[in-house]
């Protein structure tokens, strides 16, 4: 077992075992700043230290003509840029860098002790993807102000070719399933939409529509290492030529073993690695991923998530409100019991939209929703309540069986469907006992279907205020609605 009890750099210690137990305390900040063997439990005893996973600084260097052996913790220095970093990561036909000073030059020749190569192309954006084991009993598991941070950088996966269908790989080959990209808006636009990944199933692809929110998916297989775009057709929207794709650096993934490289995937939400706060805590996701993680937070204190994907089980959150944005909260398709419940606190989507996905049932009580936010039922029947909540939206993307209870406050920009990903039912949102509650802009969804007979059902509501309903083939119908 690691104890940490002083902050420290992984890159500075460079020496867990694989699958190796971790202890923080004393208030120590453990920085993972450089690829590990598998992590195993992470605990913090008396409540007070970090986990900080950080690969803003990490360099990757392609390299050609390798001679020698290198080693773990040289400097590696370029001939002709004089370049230098710290080797934290040595690969066949690449080396992982941290503190690098300078930038390393195409065809320049690299040396370190015992070690020579030509660099193949200057040093870019690295990759700190980190293997978690999933035995239950391997949580990360904090308690009072004892925090977990993840920190990342967008990296560049490729570029569109505008053609129907097209496959990228990931970064080294690591078959995480990764739950969203960015994709640039247009060749050199600089603008970026989020992109969210089809699990599992690769055949779902061929449901979605060809253009709008809910067609910028693309689809992946789990365990392997390559993405697959739509048609643009019935299989998903195409991104545009010459537009640019971004993946976050670093993140996290669940292996079924500590020799393990390969993402561990179960429709038992109890199966996979575990991120358990009921005693306390915070945590906070900066442009990352996560694979494959039962998030039980019943005592978190706080929770903030910008520029991340998570993909996994969020069977409790009591408590914090999920701010941030830019991210999307995934439960995977081949699950047949998994759930959300958000109970107290709520979502704010204060920085850009937070989008959650289940194929299950989804609850939120007694929450506040505020900003952007995107709820989608992709799969099953299973309703969508929202039950004494408060809004304040500027855009609310609602896709699912709704079922409305006590709710109250403005919803801004509103998008709603009544069918699962892909279809439509005729299923109305039903909304009850609700007052003082203004929709400001709605606009309903048609992805294929009938659509929907009625569009809400509305009883025993008071002061509801419609503003810029649009246009619908048939009128809204109040007359039964009591005052």
């Amino acid at each position: 077992m690691a104890s940490i009890t002083a902050s420290v750099n992984y890159s500075d210690l460079l020496n867990f075992g694989n699958g190796e137990d971790i202890t923080i305390s004393s208030g120590a900040v453990l920085t993972i700043d450089a690829p590990t063997p598998t992590i195993g439990q992470v605990t913090f005893p008396d409540g007070n230290g970090e986990l900080r996973i950080d690969g803003r600084t990490l360099r990757i260097l392609n390299f050609t003509s390798g001679a020698g052996t290198a080693s773990l913790g040289d400097t590696l220095t370029g001939g002709t840029s004089s370049a230098t970093g710290k080797i934290v990561e040595v690969g066949s036909d690449y080396l992982q860098l941290q503190g690098v000073v300078g930038s390393f030059s195409n065809g320049e020749t690299i040396t370190s002790s015992g070690f020579s190569a030509t660099a193949d192309g200057a040093d870019d954006v690295g990759l700190l993807w980190l293997r978690k084991r999933r035995a239950n009993s391997d949580r990360i598991e904090t308690a009072g102000s004892a925090e977990l941070s993840i920190y990342g950088d967008k990296k560049l996966l490729g570029t569109s070719d505008g053609t129907a269908s097209q496959s990228f790989s990931l970064p080294l080959s690591i078959p995480m399933c990764v739950p969203q990209l960015w994709v640039e808006t247009g060749s050199g636009t600089g603008v970026y939409e989020l992109w969210r990944v089809l699990t599992e199933d690769v055949g779902l692809i061929t449901q979605i529509p060809s253009s709008g929110e809910l067609s910028r998916y693309y689809a992946q297989t789990f365990n392997t290492s390559t993405i697959t775009f739509g048609d643009g057709s019935t299989g998903g929207a195409i991104p545009p030529n010459g537009a640019r794709i971004f993946i976050a650096n670093t993140g996290m993934y669940a292996t079924d073993s500590a020799t393990s490289t390969a993402a561990y995937i179960s429709s038992s939400s109890g199966a996979i690695a575990r991120l358990v706060l009921d005693k306390g805590g915070n945590i906070t996701l900066d442009t990352a991923l996560l694979c494959m993680f039962d998030f039980t937070l019943a005592g978190l204190t706080s929770l903030s998530i910008t520029d991340t994907g998570v993909l996994g089980y969020l069977n409790s959150l009591k408590g914090p409100v999920i701010t941030g944005g830019d991210s999307s909260i995934i439960v995977p398709r081949n699950s047949s019991s998994a759930f959300v419940d958000i109970q107290g606190g709520g979502i704010n989507g204060s920085t850009g939209p937070i989008y959650v996905e289940t194929p299950q049932a989804f609850s939120i009580v007694s929450a506040t929703i505020s900003g952007d936010v995107a709820i989608v039922q992709s799969e099953s029947d299973a309703n969508i309540d929202l039950n004494n909540c408060s809004f304040n939206c500027t855009g609310f993307l609602l896709v699912g069986k709704a079922r409305a209870t006590a709710l109250t406050g403005t919803i801004g920009g509103m998008v709603y469907s009544a069918g699962k990903i892909g279809t439509n039912q005729s299923v109305a949102m039903e909304l009850s006992s609700s007052s003082n509650l203004k929709f400001n802009g709605f606009q309903y969804a048609v992805g294929g279907g009938r659509g929907v007979e009625e569009l809400f059902l509305i009883v025993a509501c008071s002061n509801l205020e419609f503003v810029d309903f649009g246009t619908f083939a048939n009128p809204l119908d109040l007359e039964s609605t009591q005052d």
